[in-house]
C-alpha cells in the first residue's frame, strides 16, 4: 500500500479539527453511541470514529476492532484507509480491497482481519 497524499487544503483541515477540540479527549458516550448505530445499520463487525492529524490517526471511538484482533493505538497516518478519505474529501467507499490497488498489499486487507470492504 502507497501512503496516502496529503490532501490540497491540508492547512485548514488541520485547523479545523484542532478547533473541534477532540484531539486527546477521551471516550466520550455520544460519540460510542454512534459507532454502535453504524455498526447496526450496516451489519459491519467493525465500525470506528477516526481523526486524522498531521502525523496519526487517532479513534475517538471504535466498536469491534478489539474482538476482530486489531489493536487500534495511534497509527501512523500514511497506511490508513481513513488518510484517503480525507484526500477524497467525501465518502470513499471500497468494495473490494484486493481489487483496489491502494489497498490490495495492505496488511490488514491481506492479513487478520481481513478486510475485504470499507
Amino acid at each position: 500500500m502507497s501512503p496516502a497524499p496529503f490532501p490540497a487544503n491540508e492547512t485548514d483541515r488541520l485547523g479545523a479539527l484542532r478547533d473541534t477540540r477532540l484531539l486527546g479527549t477521551g471516550p466520550e458516550a455520544r460519540f460510542d453511541q454512534i459507532v454502535h448505530l453504524a455498526r447496526r445499520l450496516t451489519a459491519s463487525p467493525i465500525a470506528v470514529i477516526s481523526l486524522v492529524d498531521e502525523r496519526r490517526v487517532v479513534f475517538k471511538a471504535q466498536v469491534g476492532a478489539a474482538k476482530a484482533g486489531i489493536d487500534l493505538g495511534e497509527p501512523n497516518r500514511d497506511y490508513w484507509f481513513c488518510s484517503y478519505v480525507v484526500v477524497a474529501g467525501e465518502t470513499l467507499v471500497v468494495e473490494d480491497t484486493h481489487e483496489d490497488a491502494r489497498f490490495s498489499t495492505y496488511a490488514l486487507a491481506l492479513g487478520q482481519p481481513a478486510i475485504r470492504a470499507y
